[in-house]
């Protein structure tokens, strides 16, 4: 169940966002607006509809506050090209959380089957995630960028240098989280 953190920030998030959304459609930016509703409607459904799975109050702040940063300020508000380096920060972020996520997986899987309990092993399995979904991303950035007719992606500007720049800083994000985890375990 979500702490009241997780629960203010949510509403915060919502709150905000639903606000933008509201004043784009009576600027009649509709596709604005339409993202909007969906981002604000992605951190209820995060908080409160999936916080069954995402257990770590600490995690579901991080992917709410990911979100609000990533698609609030980064697509809606124009940070990515009006900020030096945003989305370098933005997929190194990405990285950190994914590596949260796939210990979270690990761990769920590992109460329900028998894993091999081996450190490198999970490392790998981690990482291998990590960046899968890194891609994903990318796909899915191109494919809004196709639906909605903008350029976030920055493909006109700088072409695929963009796409193997995020997956490359997203797979740092993950390897320095993973080091991280590793040294600490070590202590």
């Amino acid at each position: 169940m979500p702490n009241t953190f997780n629960k203010i920030s949510t509403w915060f998030f919502s709150f905000i966002t639903t606000f933008y959304a509201i004043s784009m459609l009576c600027e009649k930016k509709y596709l604005l607006s339409l993202q909007g509703l969906l981002f604000s409607i992605t951190f209820f459904l995060i908080t409160f509809k999936f916080s069954r799975i995402i257990k770590e109050n600490f995690l579901l702040f991080q992917t709410n506050s990911f979100i609000f940063t990533a698609a609030f300020l980064g697509l809606m508000l124009g940070f990515y090209p009006k900020i030096l380096y945003y989305d370098l920060v933005i997929h190194f972020y990405a990285g950190v959380i994914l590596v949260w996520y796939g210990f979270l997986i690990y761990s769920t899987l590992k109460k329900r089957f028998v894993i091999l309990n081996r450190q490198f092993l999970l490392y790998c399995l981690i990482f291998l995630f990590s960046v899968t979904v890194l891609l994903f991303w990318e796909f899915a950035e191109y494919f809004l960028d196709v639906l909605f007719l903008t350029d976030h992606m920055n493909v006109g500007k700088t072409g695929i240098h963009d796409t193997m720049t995020d997956l490359l800083i997203g797979m740092v994000g993950s390897l320095l989280t993973l080091y991280y985890r590793y040294w600490k375990k070590k202590i």
